[in-house]
């Protein structure tokens, strides 16, 4: 989404990007919310975000005047690509990777739809220790 797209907008849109932070260009994001045709923004992902929302929570001395911009306006929602992050799907994910491990412990196939080679089936003793 950049300035074209956003220039036929009628004023006052809502725009929601929970797709990838590269779909839009924020700085164009802002104009448009300045100039009234994005009246509201919601988004689970930010353009470049790897490290950006720990490094900004953690007052490192990280800089981004269009995240600032957007976290100080009252009509823009943002989360730090964690939409996702239901109870239910969280413990959904933990189960999912417990039994792959398990599965990959024993030498099975996963149940994700990846298969062991023969050179995984090496595990390393760090890990196939009985005491585990």
């Amino acid at each position: 989404m950049n300035k074209k797209l956003i220039g036929l907008m009628q004023h006052g849109t809502m725009v929601i990007n929970t797709a990838s932070g590269n779909c839009v260009d924020t700085a164009d994001i802002i104009e448009g919310m300045k100039n009234g045709h994005i009246g509201h923004y919601g988004c689970d992902v930010y353009e470049n975000e790897a490290g950006i929302f720990t490094a900004f929570q953690t007052g490192n001395g990280f800089k981004d005047e269009k995240l600032e911009y957007l976290l100080s306006n009252p009509n823009v929602l943002l989360t730090p690509h964690m939409a996702f992050a239901t109870k239910e799907t969280i413990s959904a994910m933990a189960v999912q990777t417990f039994s792959i491990i398990e599965n990959w412990k024993v030498k099975q196939k996963s149940n994700n739809g990846f298969s062991i080679t023969e050179s995984e089936k090496q595990i390393p003793s760090y890990i196939d220790d009985e005491e585990s």
